[in-house]
């Protein structure tokens, strides 16, 4: 799909997961996979690096999402996009907060 529906996709995500239910059904029909493989597919769109780490982050609040976001690679998409957007402080902070979620630092 294209980075805008991606972008979309990812907002409503994000938005969704902030409720404790939708996150474990997100969870269920695949979500973390899908949100890191949009990452993975666009790169160097600044808008889906930001809105795909602030997906993660709610999506991460049960142990089965945070499980199967470390099995799909969420660490090394945000280390890249952290690594792509050196110079943009949202990018920097979305990932940053992320980090210290899924590494525990």
């Amino acid at each position: 799909g294209s980075a805008r529906l991606q972008r979309t996709a990812l907002q409503l995500v994000h938005t969704l997961a902030r409720d404790t239910e939708n996150t474990r059904a997100l969870g269920q029909a695949g979500a973390c996979a899908q949100v890191v493989a949009a990452m993975r597919a666009f790169p160097s769109d600044r808008d889906v690096c930001v809105s795909g780490c602030r997906a993660v982050v709610n999506l991460a609040g049960n142990s089965e999402n945070w499980r199967a976001l470390d099995q799909t690679g969420a660490r090394a998409v945000v280390v890249q996009a952290k690594r792509t957007w050196a110079g943009d402080q949202e990018v920097q902070t979305q990932a940053q907060t992320l980090l210290q979620l899924l590494l525990g630092i």
